[in-house]
């Protein structure tokens, strides 16, 4: 009875392990995602199709999928933020419109979460961010 019960608990252990780390690529994954939007959309190179921006998402999905722990998650991000280059800072922040759907409308909490981003992701992310200038951008036919 011992023994059946001491294999259900080992069994119950691995399956919850085996599914935390299922649902940790699943939040990596996810969190690529929008890291990959933000810069598509926010950072003045890729807004100018200087880059295949969404062949570059393609060929980071593999890395993602085989990192072990937010380190190497974290080294994958870092790489990514940093191919389009720096982002030039602006003199002064873009003026926008009070009811521009720009800024209004979108939530960058998640950059935020210290489980998934180290602090120098956040920051680079935030960068791109306040240092966007509203321009034509090949991925947005608006």
């Amino acid at each position: 009875m011992k023994l059946t019960r001491n294999i259900l608990i080992i069994t119950c252990v691995f399956l919850f392990i085996q599914g935390s780390k299922a649902q940790n690529k699943g939040n990596y994954l996810s969190n690529l995602c929008k890291v990959w939007g933000v810069l598509k959309y926010y950072h003045p190179a890729i807004q100018k199709g200087k880059l295949d921006w969404d062949t570059i998402l393609i060929n980071y999905i593999p890395k993602v999928e085989s990192i072990k722990n937010n380190l190497e998650y974290n080294n994958i991000i870092s790489e990514l933020i940093t191919e389009p280059k720096d982002v030039h800072k602006l003199k002064r922040p873009y003026q926008y419109l009070p009811k521009d759907t720009t800024v209004n409308n979108f939530n960058f909490e998640w950059i935020e979460d210290e489980n998934i981003l180290n602090k120098e992701n956040q920051e680079r992310l935030f960068e791109v961010i306040e240092n966007y200038k509203p321009q034509k951008n090949i991925y947005n036919k608006n």
